[in-house]
């Protein structure tokens, strides 16, 4: 059981838990958090995520560690609410890169297309054979897509995965 002397969010006491699975039966000194166990004598804990989790690393602070694993969610541009595609031909999908965090945990990219209810649900084609594109660069901004063919309507909607997931306004699709 552990005991957490200081406030911390969710993923400082996480990184703690992990690092004591991780870590030697003596871990580093400078511990916020005690482990205890009735066979044994107290032990303590670092509060840095250490060279158990990250062999190749010097040992760092969480906060650093989390900075590197920035998620991107680019805002999508085109598709606009005013835009009709034509199904069999091509068209572009474009986002804004001009605010990206300094490192993007995953920068390969997936357009899919999808859907919005009547209620509001988004609803995505992931059973597709293929998706509207993938493998590209998500700081490249665009991506040029053939229109598949699918019902006449103007509900439809791009998802941009990559770091993240980001969805286009609803825009048309017309055969």
């Amino acid at each position: 059981m552990f005991a957490v002397r200081t406030v911390g969010c969710a993923f400082y006491a996480l990184a703690l838990i992990v690092s004591t699975c991780h870590a030697a039966s003596v871990p580093p000194a400078g511990s916020s958090v005690v482990a205890r166990n009735a066979d044994k004598p107290k032990e303590t804990i670092s509060p840095t995520l250490d060279v158990h989790l990250y062999p190749n690393h010097k040992p760092r602070d969480i906060a650093e560690i989390l900075e590197v694993r920035d998620v991107y969610a680019p805002r999508i541009t085109e598709p606009k609410t005013t835009t009709v595609w034509t199904s069999g031909y091509m068209a572009v999908v474009r986002w804004d890169t001009s605010d990206p965090p300094k490192s993007i945990t995953n920068r390969n990219g997936k357009l899919v297309l999808g859907y919005m209810d009547e209620t509001g649900d988004e609803h995505l084609f992931l059973a597709q054979d293929k998706p509207l594109a993938t493998n590209f660069n998500i700081m490249a901004g665009y991506a040029e897509v053939e229109v598949p063919q699918v019902p006449p309507g103007k509900n439809y909607i791009v998802i941009l995965f990559g770091d993240s997931g980001n969805r286009s306004p609803e825009f048309t699709i017309r055969e």
